[in-house]
């Protein structure tokens, strides 16, 4: 049962991700120089989808599929997000409008595999080109299920780190988008303790990379993250180089 604490916490994380998504979505496909000269600062029509103002996107729909698979299964169940996830494709489930206006080739690609017969776990691609932000853009829930069940240091479960790789699989399968997860919910979970922003971040990035330098099947993903190691170097890099 979850306090009410709990419970404003994840809808704060939850309606916080919408309305980003949803500020975020006139601005995809544009250049830094189109959005320097022209700030999005709210909720705006138009853009490359041209929805309406307050329009989430594929993020937030994928979300919300795993949202309440794991709240009305009270478990990871693959077989049930990876259905939810089809009905938003195929029926608009989950959607603002009622229809899908845009899907990652990936995530398309995945949900093909599932509807061939493919077990969820081996849908996502797994090659150095499959990586996306497809899995990473739809992950939050899982943080609120995995510090219920294992606390806000899940990363020293076994069972924790194999759901995280799990739910990420279900479309993205390479240690690079596995590890990004990882990473991610690890910082969250730090935001959950009350820690404040920079910190949540480096001992997020800390965490994340103690715990998988230590099992094999991760070094590309380690490698591809070295250079937020340092989250305050990281963080002071010029606009071009990042």
């Amino acid at each position: 049962e979850l306090t009410a604490t709990g419970r404003d916490a994840i809808t704060s994380g939850i309606f916080g991700m919408a309305v980003a998504d949803a500020v975020g979505v006139p601005a995809e496909f544009k250049s830094r120089e189109e959005l320097h000269a022209n700030p999005i600062t709210d909720m705006i029509g138009g853009g490359a989808h041209q929805q309406v103002a307050g329009t989430w996107s594929d993020d937030t729909s994928m979300a919300l599929c795993l949202a309440f698979s794991i709240a009305e299964r009270n478990c990871v169940d693959s077989d049930d997000i990876m259905k939810r996830f089809c009905d938003w494709y195929e029926k608009g489930a989950y959607s603002p409008h009622g229809e899908c206006f845009d899907i990652g080739m990936t995530v398309a690609k995945a949900l093909g595999r599932y509807a061939e017969g493919i077990p969820p776990d081996e849908c996502g691609g797994a090659g150095l080109q499959d990586n996306g932000n497809g899995s990473l853009m739809r992950i939050l829930p899982l943080v609120y299920f995995l510090t219920a069940r294992y606390g806000a240091h899940f990363t020293e479960h076994d069972e924790a780190m194999r759901l995280i790789d799990l739910v990420s699989s279900l479309t993205h399968r390479h240690p690079i988008s596995r590890v990004a997860c990882g990473i991610y919910l690890c910082i969250a979970a730090c935001l959950l303790l009350g820690d404040a922003v920079p910190d949540a971040v480096q001992r997020g990035v800390d965490t994340t990379f103690d715990r998988y330098s230590s099992h094999d099947g991760y070094q590309a993903g380690l490698d591809c993250w070295t250079r937020i190691r340092d989250v305050s170097a990281f963080a002071a890099l010029p606009e071009d180089e990042i």
